[in-house]
Order: C-alpha cells, then structure tokens, then sequence
C-alpha cells in the first residue's frame, strides 16, 4: 500500500517582503478548525462511494509531498491530477474527483484492485491526505467437492504472487483453470481482508468431475457406410496426476458394426502453471463399405500416431490464442480379396492457431488456422510408388487450413451461427488428406464425404430462434433454419472446374435434461445430385446425443 500526500492549505494570499523576489513564497495558514473527512470517494470494485461529512472547506494547494511506497503510476501523472487545483478553493467534491481519477489511472492501466481514498482525518495546518491503496489478491480459497484434487491451487499461483494485482492475471489464470479437463468455475468472489487494506481473498467456485462420458446416434454417415452412425467417449480427469486427461473415443455404425470401426486413446498432461499442455494420441479405424464393395470383401484401414504439445500466449474474457505443433505418423491402406488398391503413408508436422473473439457487438468468433507439411521420412511414401491412392501425389506437400465460426446474439430469442472452412494445397493430395463436404458441418443435404478435392471452400449460415421452458423433463427448444454450400477442385484446376454442392433445410432442437438434446430436421439438395440421390429428395436428419459426469464425491452421480 502507498500514499501520495498533498498539502492543503487555507488560500491565503502570500506576501512577499522586498528583496525576497527570488525564494519561493511562504504560505500562511489562518485558523480553519478541525473537520474529519470520511472514507472518500472509492471504494472496493462495485462498492459505492460515500461522500465525505464536511460539505466545503477553503483550501488552497500549496504544493505535493511523497511519503514511503513504489507507486505502479507515476508520481507526475498523479501530480497532473490535482495541478489543476493548485492555487484555487478545494471542496470535498474536489477531493473526491481527485481520489476518483487517481484511480481511474489505476484501473485504465490494469490493477482492478488499486484504488484512491480520502481516509478519514483532522485537517491540521490546511493538510489533507489522499492515499493510494495498490491492492493484491493475497490469499486464495476453492469451494467445491474434491476441488483439491485437479491442480487448480498451483495455477492461482501467479495471482497470489502479484503486487499489485493486475486483472489480465486473474482473468488469464481463471480461464486456464476453466479449460482444465474436468473442471467449471461457476462462481469467483472477492473480499478485502480486514477493512481498507488492499489486501484481498479471492474464492473460486468449482464444479469438478473425474469421469465425462458422451453418447450420440445419428443418420448423418453416408449410404455406403451408415447413414446411421453412432459415437461414444469416455475421459478420465486428474487419476494420473493433477490437470490430466485419459480419453477413448469410439464409432461405429448402429445398423451395421461391420461398415465401421473406430477407436482412438488419447493423453494430455499440464506442463506447470501457464497453460503449457503435452499429449498423444494413437487411432485406428476399419472401414468395410456396405455398397457393392462388399462382394469384394473391400476394406480401408488407417492407423496413426500423434505427438502434440500446445502453448496458450495469451488469454483474457474477451480473447485467448492457443498455439499447438504437432507431429503425425499415419499409414492408410485400402484391399479386397484381389490384393491391394493403395498404401500411403504420411509423416507430417503442423502448427495450428486457435483464436477466440468476443467482440463489442455481441458476438463470438473462433478461428482455426492450420499449415501441415509432409516430410519425406521414416518410410514416407514417394511420387513414384505404385501403391498410391492418387496419381501424382507424394508425402512432401502443404497444406493451409482455415476454419470460422461466429456466434451473433440479435436479440434474448433471436441469434445467427456464421461458418466457414477452407483448404489450399500445394500440389496433388493422397486420398485421406483431401478436403471433403457433404454432412453434419457443411452439405446437410448430402451424406457424409460426399465429395473432396485438393482445394476447398465452403460456408454456411443458420438462424435460430430459442426458447426456454420450466418444465421438469424440457428445459427448451431451439427452431432453426439453414443454407449451406461448398466447392472442391483439384491441383492444377480452378474453381469452376471442381464440384459444387449446395442445400437447405430446418429443424427444431430440443434440450432435456442431464445434457440430453434431440435434433431433429430436413435438409433439401439444391444443386449436385449424388449417385444415390438422383431426384434431390429431401433428407431427413436425426441427432441424439447426451454427456455424463462422474463427481469426486461418488455418492453423487451427475455433476452438473
């Protein structure tokens, strides 16, 4: 805590006796009383001012003095706050608007904390002091069943360790602490410690879970493999150390195990406190179409390999950026029973940027920028090799990646979703690195992987209307409406050479309870007509998909 003090004195005029030209004036201070001044003008964050109890006092600012503390703010921009009064009658509203902008310099330079006070005293000698409380965030509590077990404590570190406190480390850590595996802030407090001391405790709210577990059925796949598809994960949070992460994902389809498998084990651990995370995954799926193939006996498998490790550079409330590498082993192969179609293998690296945006206009935007380099090593697959799924491709190639999503509240009812995706490849792709529309993201009107190319581009919009309910077992419903549409070209072709797909559609989306939600809506192609669809017949879409949560405490089974 620092004081910056200033002399007050009655406005006298100073006399100057001859031959004193050149010394600073002597200021005379008549008798004015005693008047006690209270706690001034700024409170703690959201508390509100009390003005002072004598209403006026004739004042006059002789000149600053400084007394013991570092101040964050430098002493001349204080001193630039009160100039304007020096040599002019004081009232307690001008204390208070000095008191308040002092701290307006502090808030507007990021210490949320600092403040500005008038404290209550006796006005001796025309001096009043104004000081400055450079507040810090000392000690920390977390409320929530098993909320010790996840590694929040440590991540709060860098809070605990500021002086003073800064807001773009409380939100920074906060937000980390809200993108751990297995853990929701639902609430944050803040109270002063002791009265007017500038010395804070900062109580988080948590609602912490060790295992999360979703379920979704729906008839997005294709006609060869589905349409009705179904999907499973399980993570397990915080059982090998604290902040980490176990995950299995699984799929398959509902009406035929046989046309798809699917699995994939993950692991990610935090690194320190700063948001640092490494992982890796390894996968493996087995496709066997359900089309004419099947006499053949044709199956696709892929197995690969990941090693990642991500970087958040910076996060706030309304931006964060997170930067991930990564480095993938993958062999692709396709056969039937009259030897093999192709067996690629892809070794490449890539750099992913994920940004996050919530702008003054209400809305939410997310970003995804990904560059992915093939390397020619450990067994990559040449130009040259027979075993291709496409001629002219090789394992040394780049790809540049983009994805969007905006978020846009029109209204309490009314919002509209924005997205965008796109792919720029350098030269021929194999099959499994291509840029594919058709499905849930863009082309609802088509199945899944309808079509793909080298080079994509494709966006949609939907507008959608929500409404909440009381009902026990409803808490909700959500009427949209949508158009998308898309286009694929290969290497060496433009855009009006490749494949284009367009659709529309509607639907309604209902929200139940325990993280139960149906979907349910048509979607009519527009323009391309697909093999298996000729006439362009609408499409009827079926989503249902659920989450559970395991609590710490297992006498409790779901958490949120």
């Amino acid at each position: 805590m620092s004081e910056h003090v200033v002399d007050l004195l009655e406005a006298v005029e100073p006399e100057h006796e001859q031959g004193d030209a050149g010394r600073a004036p002597l200021c005379r201070t008549d008798q004015i009383g005693e008047a006690s001044l209270q706690h001034a003008p700024v409170g703690k964050p959201g508390q509100r001012r009390v003005r002072p109890s004598i209403e006026y006092a004739q004042l006059h600012v002789c000149g600053p003095k400084y007394r013991a503390g570092s101040l964050r703010i430098s002493p001349d921009r204080i001193a630039a706050v009160y100039q304007p009064y020096l040599a002019k009658k004081v009232s307690q509203a001008d204390l208070a608007a000095i008191a308040g902008t002092i701290s307006d310099l502090y808030r507007e330079a990021g210490f949320h904390l600092s403040r500005a006070i008038v404290p209550p005293q006796d006005i001796a000698d025309g001096h009043v002091r104004i000081q400055v409380i450079e507040g810090a965030i000392v000690q920390a509590e977390l409320k929530g069943d098993g909320a010790e077990q996840f590694g929040v404590r440590p991540m709060l570190g860098p809070v605990l360790a500021e002086q003073p406190s800064r807001l773009a480390t409380l939100e920074r850590q906060l937000f980390l602490i809200s993108g751990k595996p297995g853990v929701r802030i639902t609430d944050t407090a803040l109270e002063e410690i002791g009265g007017t001391t500038g010395r804070f405790r900062l109580t988080v709210y948590l609602k912490p879970w060790h295992v999360f577990s979703s379920f979704g059925l729906d008839n997005l796949g294709s006609s060869s493999v589905g349409p009705w598809q179904t999907y499973a994960t399980g993570a397990f949070n915080s059982y090998l150390a604290p902040g980490d992460a176990l995950a299995v994902n699984l799929s398959t389809i509902a009406n035929d195990p046989r046309e798809l498998g699917f699995v994939r084990l993950s692991y990610d651990a935090l690194v320190g406190v700063d948001g640092v995370r490494l992982g890796a995954s390894v996968l493996y799926s087995a496709v066997r179409p359900g089309d004419a193939r099947r006499l053949d006996s044709d199956i696709t498998t892929t197995e690969a390999f990941e090693v990642r490790a991500s970087a958040v550079p910076f996060m706030s409330q309304s931006s964060g950026l997170t930067l991930t590498v990564a480095g993938t082993f993958s062999n692709v192969s396709e056969h039937d029973i009259y030897g093999p179609w192709y067996n690629d293998h892809i070794r490449t690296v890539s750099l992913t940027a994920d940004y996050r945006l919530q702008d003054r206009f209400g809305g939410t935007n997310l970003a995804t920028l990904t560059y992915r380099h093939g390397l020619d090593i450990f067994g990559a697959s040449h130009f040259d090799d027979d075993l291709l799924s496409r001629d002219g491709a090789s394992s040394n190639f780049s790809v540049l990646n983009f994805w969007f999503t905006r978020y846009q509240t029109l209204n309490d009812a009314w919002s509209l979703k924005l997205s965008a995706a796109s792919q720029t490849a350098s030269r021929p792709l194999v099959t499994s690195q291509q840029f594919y529309l058709g499905g849930a993201a863009f082309g609802r009107g088509y199945g899944a992987a309808e079509i793909s190319g080298d080079n994509g581009l494709a966006g949609s919009a939907e507008l959608r209307f929500d409404q909440k309910l009381n009902f026990r077992y409803w808490a909700g419903y959500q009427l949209y409406v949508f158009g998308d549409a898309g286009a694929v070209w290969n290497d060496g072709y433009r855009l009006s050479d490749g494949l284009s797909l367009t659709s529309a559609g509607a639907g309604v989306r209902f929200f139940l309870p325990y993280d139960l939600q149906a979907d349910l809506g048509v979607a009519v192609p527009l323009s391309y007509r697909a093999p298996d669809n000729e006439r362009r017949s609408p499409r009827f879409l079926f989503t249902l998909s659920s989450a559970f949560r395991l609590c710490p405490d297992r006498s409790k089974a779901g958490c949120l």
